[in-house]
């Protein structure tokens, strides 16, 4: 089965939004992404919740973010966005990469880090882009 995030707007299957009794459909309105994104970035969650989530989905000390986020200039290491930004995981090593705003983190999500089919993308849109 298939859902829409009302944040990023994209279609994902049900395993990628959380479980949430009482709701229509049992899950979440938002998928694990963008809760994640609002979780980290929200000003008004504590330093020690910001330490625990970081530790326990990435095993990364919470001074290893903001460290990675100055030297990246604190926005995105591919587009220089600073808003909802996100720790970029190799899904198949667990290895930090990079912190990604959440576009362009769910654009390498949905194809599966496959470098091959994003040079294709990017040859399409370039031959397509020129007829426009």
């Amino acid at each position: 089965m298939m859902k829409q995030c009302p944040d990023c707007k994209i279609t994902k299957s049900y395993d990628d939004f959380w479980k949430q009794k009482g709701r229509y459909d049992g899950l979440q309105s938002y998928c694990k992404d963008c809760l994640y994104v609002k979780n980290l970035s929200n000003p008004n969650r504590s330093e020690s919740q910001k330490r625990s989530h970081l530790k326990r989905h990435y095993g990364m000390p919470l001074e290893d973010y903001y460290s990675m986020l100055k030297q990246q200039g604190g926005h995105c290491a591919t587009c220089s966005n600073s808003q909802y930004l996100c720790v970029d995981h190799d899904h198949a090593t667990g290895a930090v990469r990079a912190i990604l705003c959440n576009q362009c983190n769910s654009v390498l999500g949905m194809v599966n880090d496959d470098i091959p089919r994003l040079k294709r993308l990017i040859q399409y849109i370039e031959e397509y882009s020129e007829e426009l």
